[in-house]
């Protein structure tokens, strides 16, 4: 089987199309000698030539491209010499099959339909076909229950997207992929916006299938600086109105950056590169302890912790669970051979470095452990039992937390305590008090007397964020009045935290932040209108 795809990837139509780099590439699959001998014709023709011979499958997608416009003297003509000769070729002598899809007529080789050419008008899918669509590329979930193809929810689904074929396959896979499968989520696409922002003549019928794509966006940008990257690689696919070559790839991918494009290739991999380097150096002068301690090995540590607290952070269940566990037991490992190896006259914010790095993978590891539990049930997080994993995860982070806040502040050392302090009152939300004496509200008012003399502005977003993630399902707001008497609510710390994210530069909580918005949608009911 060889195939190729003719559709452009995101360049202007306004070019002129050519088939030389299928042929080129057809010819050498097929043992051709030399691809590039001869006029494009030619090559065509000898094509044909090689494929006829062969009992094989030859499938060109998209041959639009190629064609004359519908008219009434060129409409469906071949523009390219090279895939006219292949064609007129097989159409004469093929002792396989080749399959084209198409829009227009391919009038070239209209006079063999009937003997050695078909012409098959490909009608829309029925509700019923399109649901069978969405469930094959994995919707196959209603809720907590698994569902059949037939199910009349996934018809319903088929027919709001008109049965289109490459929407249901888009929708299906997405949801499979973000959504455990789960066709009552396919809210989260926003298919009803289709209608009103896809409005023209050349966009109306392909509507549903953009916010389809949409949604994988959003989910790649999710799914922390991985999910970026994937996403930077579709966007430097889209450049280019043809296959893309490796080399061309790498050679984008290379410096200068580019602004807007390339960004995620470079920031976390040269930080944990430097880290790496300065492990191998550690290893290499003192083989004993070949893993960097602490504060370098604190440092570490944060930055390989930065996914997996983003993910543990957001309202919903992540879909990669087990690899993010998988990451806290490394480095949880990591932090206890820091811990065994630290110098024993180390000074106390050293210690509590290391208390610090384990008390936020046992929390963090918690809540995951949690959440994966409740995802595979289907349960809500309120009604979901707590396993025992989860209560010793969230033990063993209270232990560390705490010795970690104490060492910090008998240590004097005011540049981490903030971490501190919103690790722990995360942990307290979890398991109380929320507010009163040692509570999550005392932990995160703390952190804010000594973030906002600094001014550390960076903390102050997190804090501002933290206030709203933690207390947004609260009736009484503790931070619910502003300086000057006013009220405010969980809405106006998340708009202050925006406003330091964007001033500083500190895009690492945009998920976190984008995630607390959705969250304050959900559990605050609009305001009425005014009468």
């Amino acid at each position: 089987m060889f195939d190729w795809s003719f559709y452009s990837q995101g360049t202007s139509d306004q070019r002129v199309a050519s088939a030389d780099d299928f042929i080129v590439a057809a010819l050498a699959a097929f043992g051709d000698p030399d691809p590039t001998q001869g006029t494009i014709s030619d090559r065509g023709a000898r094509l044909a030539h090689l494929v006829g011979r062969t009992r094989c499958l030859l499938v060109l997608d998209g041959l639009e491209p190629l064609q004359y416009p519908p008219g009434p003297i060129f409409g469906g003509k071949f523009k390219d010499a090279g895939m006219e000769a292949l064609l007129k070729g097989l159409v004469a002598q093929n002792a396989g099959l080749c399959v084209v899809t198409t829009r227009e007529k391919v009038t070239d080789i209209q006079q063999h339909y009937g003997r050695s050419a078909d012409d098959i008008a490909l009608t829309a899918l029925t509700d019923l076909t399109g649901a069978a669509l969405l469930h094959h590329h994995g919707a196959n979930r209603a809720g907590a229950h698994a569902i059949q193809p037939d199910d009349k929810e996934l018809q319903a689904v088929s027919h709001e997207v008109r049965d289109h074929g490459l929407t249901l396959q888009l929708l299906g896979r997405y949801l499979q992929l973000a959504e455990n499968g789960d066709i009552r989520k396919r809210d989260s696409v926003r298919l009803r916006d289709a209608e009103r922002e896809y409005k023209n003549d050349d966009t109306r019928d392909y509507g549903h299938a953009f916010k389809a794509m949409e949604a994988y966006e959003k989910w790649f940008q999710r799914e922390g600086d991985n999910g970026r990257r994937q996403l930077a690689i579709l966007k430097l696919l889209g450049l280019f109105d043809r296959p893309a070559s490796k080399s061309c790839l790498d050679a984008l991918r290379q410096r200068p950056v580019i602004a807007g494009l390339t960004e995620p290739f470079f920031a976390v991999d040269e930080a944990a590169a430097l880290f790496m380097k300065a492990e191998q150096i550690q290893a290499e002068n003192q083989p004993q302890f070949p893993i960097l301690l602490s504060p370098g090995g604190f440092r570490y540590c944060d930055l390989l912790l930065a996914d997996v607290e983003r993910e543990a952070a957001k309202s919903e269940a992540p879909t990669t669970a087990d690899t993010l566990l998988a990451h806290c037991r490394t480095v949880f490992a990591r932090g206890l051979k820091m811990f065994e190896w630290r110098n024993k006259d180390a000074p106390l914010h050293i210690v509590a470095f290391d208390y610090l790095t384990l008390g936020r993978v046992a929390l963090y590891t918690g809540i995951l452990e949690s959440r994966e539990q409740e995802r595979q049930s289907g349960k809500k997080r309120s009604s979901s039992p707590r396993p025992g994993a989860y209560l010793h995860s969230l033990t063993t982070a209270a232990a560390n937390l705490d010795l970690a806040v104490s060492h910090l502040h008998y240590g004097g050392q005011q540049d981490h305590l903030p971490l501190g302090l919103l690790s722990r009152a995360w942990l307290r939300s979890l398991t109380g008090p929320l507010t009163g004496p040692d509570s999550a509200q005392s932990d995160l008012d703390e952190a804010w007397e000594i973030a906002e003399r600094g001014p550390m502005r960076l903390f102050m977003a997190d804090i501002y964020l933290y206030r709203a993630r933690l207390f947004i399902r609260e009736p009484e707001y503790p931070w619910d009045k502003s300086q000057d008497g006013t009220a405010r609510g969980p809405a106006d710390d998340l708009a202050a935290a925006e406003e330091l994210i964007n001033r500083c530069g500190y895009h690492r909580r945009d998920e976190e932040l984008a995630d607390a918005k959705g969250a304050l949608m959900r559990h605050v009911p609009p305001r009425p209108p005014a009468r």
